[in-house]
């Protein structure tokens, strides 16, 4: 599974979490099926999580919805969102479960 090709665009995210002593990393949030053209909820997890950097400075204006996936290398992942923020994620591995 490649993260840049994973179906969230437009996704919205409603909570990140990140269970320090596991070194683990949660999104949650909700997407939109298109086969069944309905809203699912979604979970992606990082797993071995050394760097994790999340602002809401909003400079494009509120918004909590994914703009773009991107990957660095092996372990450093991109969220950008809708909101101009970036969310960075230094990771060993990533899942997405919906």
């Amino acid at each position: 599974m490649e993260f840049e090709k994973l179906s969230l665009h437009d996704a919205t995210v409603s909570t990140i979490s990140y269970q320090w002593e596991a070194g683990l990393v949660a999104i949650i949030g909700t997407r939109y099926n298109s086969v069944t053209h309905a809203a699912v909820k979604y979970t992606l997890f990082f797993y071995g999580v050394r760097f994790l950097s999340i602002p809401h400075s909003a400079e494009w204006g509120e918004s909590n919805s994914i703009l773009d996936l991107s990957r660095v290398n092996n372990s450093e992942f991109r969220i950008q969102m809708q909101s101009g923020d970036l969310v960075a994620i230094t990771a060993e591995r990533f899942s997405l479960e919906q």
